[in-house]
């Protein structure tokens, strides 16, 4: 009996822009959290996610329907949503 098996993972690091210390160690929590649910709802495993005050990295687990390919468009749709909507709540 043949079985399969995937493990897509991808570490996403993307900075403040211009690397200004943008991100406060009070925010830093609940931008986690966030990116963390948007993740959940574009169909992503948030391993882990952190960062400092000018950059974010985030470990995701991509399901296996969909295609790996590098810089495909789910990745790019995770990281626009979430410069995107924070950018919109400072």
């Amino acid at each position: 009996m043949s079985h399969s098996y995937s493990s897509n993972r991808i570490h996403v690091i993307f900075s403040t822009k211009e690397r200004h210390k943008n991100i406060s160690d009070e925010q830093q929590p609940t931008l986690w959290a966030y990116m963390a649910g948007i993740a959940r709802n574009q169909g992503f495993e948030a391993m882990i996610i952190g960062g400092v005050k000018d950059h974010v990295h985030a470990l995701l687990l991509l399901p296996p329907s969909l295609p790996f390919e590098s810089n495909s468009i789910s990745e790019r749709k995770f990281v626009e949503v979430v410069k995107r909507n924070w950018r919109s709540r400072q």
